[in-house]
């Protein structure tokens, strides 16, 4: 697999559709996928070097997912938040690192989703004091060592998927202590929000996978109250 943005994987998930691709290094030579529109493939050009493979293939990576849907895109670009701005009834999420980029894509008028990955291949233990609350931390002191690295940069990751659902309601920065993470088996996590203002109980499920050197995290969110709509 050395084609630039070339599809890693696409899968249907309880969240929506999943997405990778491969991002080429960055370098001063312009790949360019075919499966950007013409406006996309301009906007690249004014975009600084270092991120350009990562914004291309965080949209390949989604219009991958919308052509399992039978939806062809228009351009995608960014809302005022940083999240893709798309049609009613489609919500999204894109993540990337250096050499993958993923999109998740649903369609819902009631839920909005994140999505994140994180290298499993880069320990960065460090990190655990400044994103773990203190039951948190508890449990992953209780695991054998080996374990601890893949449940930290797990923790952190549901939380970054927590935060790129979340933002489109409470429209502010949300801390990594106003969220707790239990990583579970198979997949699975349990979620327990703090958030410091005051909001209505969210109904949310938060999933993580592990790919190659790398787990990908998502998350589904909606009020309460449309729990049942």
């Amino acid at each position: 697999m050395n084609e630039a943005y070339c599809q890693l994987f696409l899968r249907e998930t309880r969240h929506g559709i999943l997405a990778g691709v491969k991002l080429p290094p960055p370098t001063d030579d312009l790949h360019v996928s075919p499966l950007l529109t013409e406006k996309e493939k301009e906007h690249v050009l004014w975009l600084p070097v270092l991120r350009r493979a990562a914004w291309m293939g965080g949209r390949v990576a989604l219009r991958l997912a919308a052509r399992h849907f039978g939806i062809e895109l228009d351009s995608v670009f960014s809302t005022h938040r940083g999240a893709p701005s798309l049609p009613p009834g489609l919500v999204a999420s894109i993540s990337h690192k250096r050499r993958i980029a993923v999109a998740l894509l649903a369609r819902s008028s009631t839920f909005t989703v994140g999505v994140d990955v994180e290298e499993l291949d880069r320990p960065r233990p460090k990190i655990a004091r400044l994103v773990l609350r203190t039951p948190e931390s508890h449990r992953i002191e209780n695991l054998p060592h080996a374990q601890r690295w893949p449940a930290i940069i797990t923790t952190f990751s549901i939380k970054e998927s927590i935060f790129k659902a979340i933002d489109p309601i409470v429209q502010r920065y949300v801390g990594f202590h106003e969220a707790e993470v239990e990583i579970l088996p198979h997949g699975d996590s349990h979620i327990a929000l703090y958030l410091n203002t005051l909001h209505a109980p969210f109904e949310i499920d938060g999933r993580w996978q592990v790919f190659d050197s790398h787990v990908v995290t998502s998350v589904r969110l909606r009020p309460a109250s449309l729990s049942d709509r």
